[in-house]
């Protein structure tokens, strides 16, 4: 819910503040999206498909929600970390994720995307492949580095009941 009511304050916040923009204003501000648009997103993917804990983990806030597909919610560094350690430990995985537009406000960046991942299990060699759509919100934090704040996603792959 607070993911909801954060993105819903970023969308109108975003609407208000750009009605007396100038040309000048609405121009930094499109190359500002493009900008963050062409390096969060791969900088992020570089991070995941690295398939290493520390590399990954340092593009996170500390207060980071992730919502994955089926999963109850990881809210933290500290409880995401054992997670994605969790999945790194039993997968060796390759994510693809092309960012269908950005919305950006002051500190805060909402990307929506869609996503090709592809997980090798670790014991058995057996791959799983999955797509899907999503929405991270970086923030920009004090010492100037954006970060991912929520990655929220879901699965395009209709759901397989138990037993089949």
């Amino acid at each position: 819910m607070k993911t909801f009511i954060l993105c819903a304050s970023m969308l109108a916040l975003a609407a208000c503040s750009n009605s007396g923009d100038t040309d000048s204003d609405k121009a930094a501000t499109t190359e500002q999206t493009e900008n963050l648009q062409e390096t969060l997103l791969p900088d992020y993917l570089a991070r995941i498909n690295a398939n290493d804990l520390d590399t990954v983990m340092a593009g996170f806030t500390d207060d980071v929600v992730f919502q994955a597909p089926n999963a109850p919610e990881v809210i933290g560094k500290a409880a995401l970390r054992e997670w994605i350690g969790g999945y790194l430990a039993a997968f060796d995985t390759q994510w693809v994720k092309t960012s269908q537009d950005m919305i950006v406000s002051g500190d805060y960046a909402i990307e929506r995307y869609s996503y090709q991942s592809t997980d090798t299990m670790k014991a058995t060699g057996s791959v799983h492949t999955d797509i899907g759509k999503g929405i991270i919100i970086y923030h920009k934090e004090a010492d100037g580095v954006w970060r991912v704040a929520h990655d929220v996603w879901s699965s395009d792959l209709p759901l397989t009941p138990p037993g089949e």
